[in-house]
């Protein structure tokens, strides 16, 4: 097992989806086979395209990617005990594949770090929304792995992710060498915007919000699980630049976050509140919740749009009772000693 042994790993088409069916499978190894990425996700399922490829890569793959338990040597920092320390996704986006290090719930060392599907929400919106091409600086808050910053499109002079978790930084600036090394990047450690230096042309981020009684997330004990978002938005005065743009992912209890951000922001800025998702919790004090998507510019219009929820995310509406976080995709292939192979 070696460095190359990684990159080859690395180079087997996975699935990105939440769920596997034959109808997907089939649907995406037409994709593939024309050169055309797949649906962009976070999260690694068994590959349907190991037959061409070692023994070893394969045994490799089902460590790093299912994080199933094999026979194979200490790789120190990578491997332990046959098992690997860290989870590697396979990412798709418009400039091409990503394989992203992220922590594995109760096994990764130092703080967590979480890796969702809304990583890749905010890359495609964040694609569509800059016309596939950036300008200037950009800031990448609350940056965890550091994902969503190396997969913006080109043409910032300068990527800068702020998080609060060091061990999100080791592992940002990890993902910027194996990833997109030409970039200028710089990864620091800050609360919120404390670290900040300047003025970006664009923001985005995902902060913590998810009202989760669990110690891998932001936990719900009463407070409003949008307060980091509203911190983020605090600042967007002092660091957006005139005619720039900000792409953030939070939560609403009912509507009061959109009641916040008319009372935060000021003229100078526009905002798009579109709500993604509705969903209806289980628990009595939140009702229900909003999963939004917050679209502020700083074009001095003072523009306010509520966009109503679409009939394809109504039809998705489902309860959740946030009893503990959820567990990794890959959590029920993790036993299995078969190899993913058809």
């Amino acid at each position: 097992m070696h460095q190359n042994g990684y990159y080859q790993a690395c180079g087997i088409p996975a699935f990105t989806t939440q769920r596997v069916c034959p109808v997907q499978n089939a649907r995406y190894e037409r994709r593939l086979r024309a050169g055309r990425p797949l649906p962009l996700g976070a999260h690694s399922h068994p590959s349907r395209f190991l037959n061409r490829v070692s023994e070893s890569c394969q045994r490799l793959y089902r460590a790093l990617y299912l994080h199933q338990k094999l026979d194979l040597p200490d790789w120190p920092g990578l491997l332990e005990g046959g098992q690997a320390l860290w989870q590697v996704s396979p990412l798709w986006t418009r400039a091409g594949l990503r394989q992203i290090f992220s922590s594995i719930p109760g096994r990764s060392p130092g703080e967590f770090v979480y890796l969702g599907d809304d990583s890749g929400l905010l890359i495609e919106s964040s694609w569509h929304w800059l016309q596939e091409r950036g300008r200037g600086r950009a800031a990448d808050l609350c940056c965890g792995c550091g994902v969503v910053g190396l997969s913006l499109p080109d043409g910032f002079e300068e990527v800068v992710g702020l998080d609060y978790n060091e061990q999100s930084l080791e592992l940002a600036r990890l993902n910027h060498s194996l990833n997109r090394p030409g970039l200028e990047c710089r990864y620091d450690f800050s609360d919120m915007w404390s670290a900040a230096r300047g003025q970006f042309d664009y923001v985005v981020g995902n902060p913590p919000a998810l009202p989760v009684s669990s110690d891998l997330m932001y936990a719900y004990g009463g407070e409003d699980p949008a307060a980091l978002t509203l911190r983020a938005v605090a600042g967007l005065d002092e660091y957006l630049a005139p005619g720039g743009k900000c792409l953030l992912l939070s939560f609403s209890v009912r509507d009061r976050l959109w009641e916040q951000l008319q009372d935060l922001l000021s003229q100078d800025f526009s905002l798009e509140y579109e709500p993604r998702k509705r969903l209806i919790m289980t628990d009595a004090r939140l009702g229900w919740m909003e999963h939004v998507y917050l679209r502020i510019e700083r074009d001095y219009r003072g523009r306010r749009v509520r966009k109503p929820i679409s009939w394809l995310n109504w039809a998705s509406q489902w309860s959740l009772p946030w009893i503990e976080a959820e567990p990794p995709p890959q959590q029920c292939y993790a036993g299995s000693q078969r190899s993913p192979v058809n």
